[in-house]
């Protein structure tokens, strides 16, 4: 019977073993082997740890409670609740449904003018939890930002370039009319070049001065 307890035992502590994470398992190496010749240094020397890892697992290490060994859990121990109620919870996503683009800092005033009394941060965290459950959709970013930059900068954009990354059918009637004065301009200012070329190239006085540059490198080379 006696052969049969250290058995059972036995068999026991290596179930306990077997359900350690790799890495316990590893941590409890290092216990047997500093068990075996205490000295920490050889210890952390064989296993190429720092001192100071293995000291912290040391004081945590119960030989009795092999799960001592096992990474706690980062989660916090209170994690902060919120707050607010739901009734408010759904003025804000009302609220941003009518608005898609505004903020906290936009959105609190409103609030406040129905008798809600509310910060910008709690307006913030609210907004927050919102996406993280799923509930607010965020607005898909606007398209005609970049035509509008572009022309207010004072560029010519021509119609490749516009269709190259937007489609006719999201252009707006006004947003349409500005491509095609834009195209106006850029149009107009081609025209005056090609005007000014043909005059500079059918008048008299720039033929007499081709023909004296070709008479000077006539006479240069000869």
């Amino acid at each position: 019977m006696r052969n049969f307890s250290v058995v059972d035992r036995q068999s026991k502590a290596l179930r306990k073993i077997a359900n350690l994470s790799k890495a316990a398992q590893l941590r409890l190496r290092w216990m047997d082997y500093y068990a075996s010749r205490q000295n920490a240094a050889l210890t952390c020397r064989h296993f190429g740890i720092s001192r100071q890892t293995f000291y912290r697992w040391k004081r945590r290490f119960d030989p009795g409670r092999l799960r001592t060994l096992e990474d706690r859990a980062r989660r916090p121990q209170r994690v902060r609740q919120p707050t607010w109620s739901r009734e408010l919870s759904l003025a804000v996503l009302h609220l941003r449904e009518q608005h898609p683009r505004w903020g906290k800092y936009k959105l609190t005033p409103l609030l406040r003018a129905r008798g809600l009394r509310v910060s910008v941060s709690m307006v913030g965290r609210i907004l927050t939890n919102l996406r993280n459950r799923g509930v607010l959709k965020e607005p898909l970013p606007a398209l005609i930002s970049a035509r509008k930059a572009a022309e207010a900068q004072g560029k010519a954009l021509s119609k490749i370039d516009i269709y190259r990354e937007f489609s006719a059918d999201d252009m707006t009637r006004d947003e349409q009319a500005a491509l095609d004065r834009a195209q106006g301009r850029l149009e107009a200012r081609q025209a005056t070049m090609d005007s000014a070329v043909d005059r500079l190239l059918g008048s008299e006085e720039l033929d007499q001065q081709l023909a004296e540059r070709r008479a000077r490198r006539t006479a240069g080379s000869a």
